[in-house]
């Protein structure tokens, strides 16, 4: 008894050069890097790829290039005019590429791209629960790399149907299996926020070079170079220096393990391990974590592909300052996600708010924030300075943040047990709110007017509305009474606790 309680004393902080699971969580960062560089620089590439001035002119879009002409001409303001029709004096900007992709087809490529994330999705649950962890990712990565390389000769040669970049779902469900598998509960928030910043990351990084190189004589094909070449660079330190599970890891100090022992349930599911299908679907928890993953996800996916198309629709910005400013927003996202999962941790670990309470804070928040965004985001055009913009947009990923702790972090403790089904379902209905994006704005939008992206802006406040709402009612950060697996004991630390009672 006294060894046992020796052992659930000893403390290993998570941010320390000795952490081994820091390391992993690192490496997890990496990967969601890689993977989502697809996602961040596809918007900015098709506005490198296609030709917009003959997308414009195509005469299917007659009518809404007449009006947004007539608007301009009975404008009162001369200067707002000549603003709102670019520097060279027409009513779209253009970057110079050569495919004529209608805003339809455009819309197309990006939903292909999420649907090969959606048809691996659920698979991937249920592969990370029976297969190694560690090698599931690494195919997975290559998986996302070998197509980013052949990109740019299979567009030329057989057209738009090419231009996807399978951004595979085994990752992700890989992604919460071995965070289940090397954090702490109580430090789950944290390393949310840690390894989901590679999001945020691919867009601070991809976004300026991928304009500097679409403004380079190299051109837009190397954006896709350079996905694959980060990736293969991943899977080299990746298989090199990860375990499935800290009992299996090498590097790792006695220390550290005895506290990963005393804090995360070693036990090891049955081939035959039944998910709790009936209890789920009673649970208003699951249905909770379903529409705030897809919420999210659309959310994911109008920020990190749409924002550089809206600073090039509506706010007439060139490549090379597009790509700048479109990656600041993503900064504060990562910062706020990452300073406040500790902030939550803390008051976790300090019994000033329970795990509940801290998601639903964070969730709430968030949500109620993102809607005052895109209401404020509603008023602005051509004719409004760009900082405002800027500011609004960084708002809206600054509060965008806060959710990691929300809905993300209470997807990954309600059922350690079924992390991986679980979450395989959240995110194929995710992919699903992904692949509606293009689809709700190519609805809205034709040639790209700031009267055009009201609509979409209108449509995501009242959603994000809902995800607070409903999240703060129902919402959860505990462990549900239904997460109940059959086990069999782990052998190694079986050995720890006879040497204990010794």
């Amino acid at each position: 008894m006294t060894g046992s309680a020796l052992i659930v004393e000893v403390k290993h902080p998570l941010f320390s050069i000795a952490s081994r699971r820091l390391h992993v969580i690192m490496l997890l960062l990496a990967a969601t890097f890689v993977m989502n560089l697809s996602s961040s620089t596809i918007g900015l590439s098709l506005s490198c790829m296609v030709n917009s001035t003959a997308v414009a002119s195509l005469p299917k879009y007659q009518k809404t290039r007449e009006h947004l002409v007539e608007l301009l001409e009975t404008d009162n303001s001369t200067e707002h005019a000549a603003k709102c029709r670019g520097s060279a004096g027409a009513v779209v900007k253009d970057y110079g590429g050569t495919f004529l992709w209608d805003i339809e087809t455009q819309g197309h490529i990006v939903a292909v791209g999420f649907f090969g994330s959606l048809l691996s999705s659920y698979p991937g649950g249920i592969l990370v629960e029976r297969y190694s962890i560690r090698h599931i990712l690494l195919i997975a990565c290559l998986l996302v790399c070998i197509p980013s390389i052949l990109i740019p000769t299979a567009a030329f040669t057989f057209g738009h149907t090419s231009v996807i970049a399978l951004r595979f779902g085994l990752m992700t469900p890989g992604f919460n299996a071995m965070l289940t598998n090397w954090v702490p509960h109580h430090e789950k928030s944290s390393a949310a926020a840690l390894y989901t910043s590679g999001n945020q990351i691919s867009a601070i990084i991809g976004l300026p070079m991928s304009s500097g190189l679409c403004a380079s004589s190299f051109g837009w094909p190397t954006i896709f170079y350079m996905i694959g070449v980060f990736g293969f660079i991943w899977m080299v330190v990746w298989v090199l220096a990860v375990n499935n599970t800290p009992l299996k890891s090498r590097w790792m100090t006695q220390e550290e393990l005895d506290y990963l022992n005393a804090h995360i349930n070693h036990e090891k599911k049955t081939k035959h391990h039944q998910t709790p299908w009936s209890d789920i679907l009673r649970s208003k928890v699951f249905y909770v974590l379903a529409y705030c993953s897809i919420m999210g996800s659309m959310m994911l996916a109008l920020t990190f592909v749409y924002i550089p198309v809206y600073f090039k629709d509506v706010m007439m910005l060139d490549v090379k300052e597009n790509g700048l400013l479109a990656a600041i927003p993503h900064f504060f996202n990562a910062a706020t996600k990452f300073f406040w999962g500790v902030f939550m941790d803390y008051l976790r670990q300090k019994k000033i708010l329970t795990a509940t309470q801290a998601c639903k804070l964070s969730q709430g928040l968030s949500m109620l924030l993102i809607c005052v965004s895109f209401l404020l985001l509603c008023f602005v055009d051509c004719d409004t300075p760009v900082w405002i913009a800027i500011s609004l947009f960084t708002l809206l990923c600054f509060s965008f943040g806060l959710s990691v702790s929300g809905f993300y972090t209470s997807l990954l403790s309600v059922s350690p047990n079924n992390i991986g089904i679980l979450s395989s379902i959240c995110f194929v209905l995710g992919y699903l709110g992904r692949i509606a994006t293009p689809q709700l704005i190519s609805y809205f939008k034709t040639i790209g007017t700031a009267e055009e992206w009201r609509g979409v802006l209108l449509v995501y406040a009242a959603l994000s509305f809902i995800s607070s709402v409903i999240f703060t009612l129902w919402g959860s950060g505990d462990v549900q009474p239904w997460d109940k697996p059959v086990y069999k004991k782990n052998y190694e630390l079986k050995l720890i606790t006879d040497n204990e009672k010794q």
